[in-house]
């Protein structure tokens, strides 16, 4: 497949300084666009189905976002041209009439071709440089189960390292959680079709894990 698209600047990004300073707004409001080529593989059986595609990614001026927390207010970048590639995996398999595993892996690479300008805090030499929050590998596995009304799903969501800001000098290490949610779905009941309770508990085992470089300090690392 083939595919083109665009994405407008987010509402009020002219109005918001970049890195506090005179941004311009030629580095606010230029849309984002890209062209994504992909290659995949399907297959949908009676108790296995499998998917495994590959992609490429060409971004102009792609969009992203950050806290400022002295400010607080959302700050917008554009970061000019980003390529990213990688690979995407599924397998389901129906064990049971009642159990099923499930399992994905994704690897992602996301480079930055150009270097960051800020305006008036200068030029960050990002170009070569991961983009940060991304990390190169992703794995969830899963054990679902239903009979009935009754259904629930255990599952784990491990990921690699990454790096907190754009320079590559903070790596934010990998992490893995159990997570486990659970249900009973209802009948009919009256003007109410299909109520169901639903319980999620996300990470059992209380890991500490950092998973998101969203503040000012990783915009100026």
């Amino acid at each position: 497949g083939i595919g083109k698209t665009f994405r407008a600047p987010i509402a009020g990004s002219l109005y918001n300084p970049l890195l506090g300073s005179e941004a311009t707004t030629g580095l606010q409001s230029k849309p984002e666009s890209s062209w994504t080529y992909d290659l995949g593989w399907r297959f949908y059986g009676s108790r296995v189905s499998a998917v495994v595609d590959a992609y490429a990614s060409n971004f102009s001026n792609k969009q992203i976002s950050g806290y400022d927390q002295n400010t607080f207010q959302t700050v917008y970048l554009s970061l000019g041209r980003v390529h990213m590639r990688g690979l995407n995996t599924e397998l389901n398999v129906k064990l049971s009439q009642d159990w099923s595993i499930y399992g994905s892996y994704s690897y992602t690479q996301a480079i930055m071709q150009d270097d960051l300008n800020s305006g008036g805090n200068g030029i960050y030499y990002t170009r070569g440089k991961t983009l940060l929050n991304t990390p190169r590998n992703l794995l969830n596995v899963g054990v679902s189960f239903h009979h009935g009304p009754v259904w629930a799903s255990l599952s784990t969501r491990t990921s690699s390292a990454f790096y907190g800001d754009w320079s590559n000098t903070e790596k934010v290490g990998g992490y893995t959680t159990l997570n486990l949610n659970a249900g009973w779905n209802f009948h009919d009941w009256g003007f109410m079709h299909k109520p169901y309770i639903k319980i999620n508990g996300f990470n059992l085992l209380n890991r500490r894990a950092f998973t998101f470089a969203g503040n000012m300090a990783a915009f100026m690392a």
